[in-house]
């Protein structure tokens, strides 16, 4: 399993909410919501193979999931940078 929390707090303005919802779909595998209204890609966990959701903590967006070997950081990689670029700031790793 690989996750990463992004250094995005979970008080942003609506209107940068907004603008996160539609990075979200637009990203590859976008499914909707779990039963928990978490983001979900690919699938569900404990029941596909491939999975990854993300969850506003205090730390920021935690991303989690099963995806197959080499396509977990290069995913993550673009929707940080739609995510730079639509909302004017640098997301990135908040544990860095």
């Amino acid at each position: 399993m690989s996750s990463i929390t992004l250094n995005l707090p979970y008080d942003l303005p609506k209107s940068q909410m907004e603008k996160i919802r539609l990075v979200f779909e637009s990203m590859e595998g976008w499914k909707g919501h779990d039963l928990d209204n978490c983001p979900i890609w690919f699938g569900v966990s404990d029941i596909d193979e491939q999975w990854l959701w993300a969850s506003w903590e205090p730390s920021g967006l935690l991303f989690e999931g099963e995806l197959k070997t080499g396509r977990f950081e290069p995913w993550i990689m673009e929707l940080q940078s739609k995510l730079s670029s639509t909302l004017g700031f640098p997301v990135a790793d908040a544990n860095i």
